[in-house]
């Protein structure tokens, strides 16, 4: 665990490759969604700082947002395709049994699957029944500039409950040191988390920021350095096909 600037941080080259993987389909993965997933969050994010209301294209495209980063890390991305990759090949021996079928098929690369698997991976984030689920939240932003720290980000950013269906059930995001978004089903869960201190909530969301980092914490200072070192990446990682929030 050390410091390092803003400036040294960084983003894995060839993240959504395969080792097949052509300029174009690299594009069409890295630019044409991610790319395009970030810019039509931009102005939802600006409108949801402001406290302002979304329309419903600028709230699917906030959802769309959330839930795109929490496949983004090399670690979620790597854990994506290795369990994936079993499902297919899987899925292709039993389809063999069964059904005449050709070797070259059962056979097939793990970066044949990989390339695939990459193809996949924007559907997966466009499930219509998470994204549903996620759109029927409510969401509030809270300011919580009083507490003692300021809020914590890292490369595993969005904070949630072990499902969003169960009784307390919410998703949070850092927007800022100060600005802390929640989302939940139930406004009854967003009139609770409203009502608690902004030191409680500070301290809460950077346990959860802070235990499922893997490579890097961003601070706006270093008073909570220590604490991130006892407790970096020590946390539970929630599965990345898990189909429920």
């Amino acid at each position: 665990m050390r410091r390092v600037y803003a400036s040294q941080i960084g983003f894995e080259e060839d993240l959504y490759t395969a080792a097949d993987t052509t300029s174009e389909e690299r594009v069409e993965i890295e630019t044409k969604f991610f790319q395009s997933v970030d810019s039509a969050a931009a102005t939802a994010l600006s409108k949801i700082i402001q406290r302002l209301d979304l329309e419903a294209d600028e709230l699917r495209a906030w959802v769309i947002y959330v839930r795109s980063l929490m496949h983004r890390t090399p670690e979620d991305l790597k854990v994506f395709k290795e369990t994936a990759h079993d499902h297919i090949r899987m899925s292709t021996k039993m389809l063999a049994r069964n059904v005449r079928i050709q070797p070259a098929l059962i056979d097939r690369t793990k970066f044949q699957d990989e390339l695939l698997i990459l193809k996949t991976l924007p559907r997966v984030i466009l499930n219509a029944r998470i994204l549903e689920l996620l759109t029927s939240c409510h969401w509030v932003v809270i300011d919580v500039s009083d507490a003692k720290h300021k809020l914590l980000v890292s490369d595993n950013p969005v904070i949630r409950t072990n499902g969003l269906l169960i009784e307390m059930g919410h998703i949070g995001l850092p927007l800022s040191p100060t600005l802390l978004c929640i989302g939940a089903p139930k406004i009854a869960t967003i009139e609770v988390i409203s009502k608690l201190s902004g030191s409680w909530l500070v301290k809460q969301t950077n346990s959860q920021i802070v235990q499922g980092a893997r490579h890097f914490i961003a601070a706006s200072d270093d008073t909570q350095f220590e604490f991130i070192k006892k407790h970096f990446s020590s946390g539970k990682r929630y599965p990345v096909l898990k189909p429920e929030l």
